[in-house]
């Protein structure tokens, strides 16, 4: 399923922000820019089934029975898929080719879970999977499968990733110049230290460094 449903605790829907799975599942280490011991929230194998469960892949039932028989395994395996995702989308965001590894890597997984008959599209679409999605060794290829999907859909010149947190997102915005991945977090940050920053200038570099930006180049 892909249909988003009531995000369910711990989640909020300001972790749902991608504008796809793959991209939300990345983005499940909220900051890349700085390495703390909170930044991972996919820790158990409780966070992962209220994740798909959030993300609209798994039913309430199915999230029960993923929590029931699922194990350390899933977690570690869930861990690889994101990591592939991030350094795959993360290289896109940037304008470059996606590393053999990653690649590689998503592509075998998502092949073992279709040759295994456990995952398919359901449909010529290929917006909706099918397969019995309460088995944890059917979500790490399920998982794999919706990033290929992402890489060869959505618009790769739309595919940005926060500089202030690292977030991926896709630029949905009418003239392709969003920047943040919110201006109530990162984007107020930047503004916030800014103008530390000019509170700390001498005013004369101020008007300096404003006639700088507003002064036209030769030939502009």
């Amino acid at each position: 399923m892909r249909k988003r449903i009531s995000v369910v605790p711990p989640w909020k829907n300001a972790n749902f922000i991608g504008g796809h799975p793959a991209l939300d599942l990345a983005n499940t280490i909220s900051n890349r820019k700085q390495s703390t011991v909170d930044n991972d929230l996919l820790r158990s194998v409780s966070d992962i089934s209220s994740w798909c469960q959030s993300a609209g892949l798994i039913s309430s039932p199915q999230a029960r029975a993923l929590i029931r028989y699922g194990s350390e395994e899933l977690v570690d395996t869930v861990h690889h898929v994101r990591s592939h995702i991030w350094d795959v989308f993360d290289t896109v965001s940037d304008g470059g080719a996606p590393s053999s590894r990653a690649m590689g890597g998503l592509l075998r997984l998502a092949g073992l879970g279709v040759s295994a008959e456990i995952i398919a599209f359901s449909d010529a679409q290929m917006k909706t999977l099918t397969g019995n999605l309460a088995e944890p060794e059917t979500i790490p290829p399920a998982l794999a499968l919706l990033a290929l999907e992402a890489l060869f859909t959505l618009p790769k010149d739309r595919v940005r990733a926060c500089p202030g947190c690292g977030c991926l997102f896709v630029d949905t915005s009418r003239g392709g110049r969003r920047r943040w991945c919110s201006m109530r977090t990162c984007g107020n940050k930047e503004k916030a230290a800014r103008h530390r920053h000019n509170n700390h200038m001498d005013p004369q570099d101020i008007r300096h460094d404003v006639a700088f930006r507003h002064m036209r180049l030769p030939g502009s």
